[in-house]
């Protein structure tokens, strides 16, 4: 009888080499600690300015409409107290028209 469970460990083993030799480069190798240290910062700041520490609803769908709004209270914040010159949308009135 055939198991009703899919292994993806069972049928990925030939792209190992293949991997391995993509993420060893120099370049992939700075692109990867530069990704980690720009996501770290920003959770760090959600969990530290925002006071968020866990999830209030249960469920994929709640959850993720929880994040969204999260995300969208840390977006403004940062863009509204950003300094003029960082490219936010408060820069844009103090534009001459064209």
């Amino acid at each position: 009888m055939q198991s009703l469970f899919f292994d993806p460990s069972a049928n990925i083993h030939f792209a190992y080499p293949l991997v391995e030799k993509k993420i060893s480069t120099a370049e992939e190798i700075l692109l990867r600690v530069n990704r980690s240290i720009q996501a770290e910062g920003v959770f760090a700041a959600i969990k530290e300015d925002l006071n968020f520490r866990r999830f209030l609803t249960r469920g994929n769908a709640n959850v993720t409409v929880e994040w969204y709004l999260v995300s969208m209270a840390y977006y403004f914040s940062h863009t509204h107290t950003a300094p003029p010159g960082c490219g936010s949308e408060a820069d844009v009135s103090d534009a001459s028209p064209a």
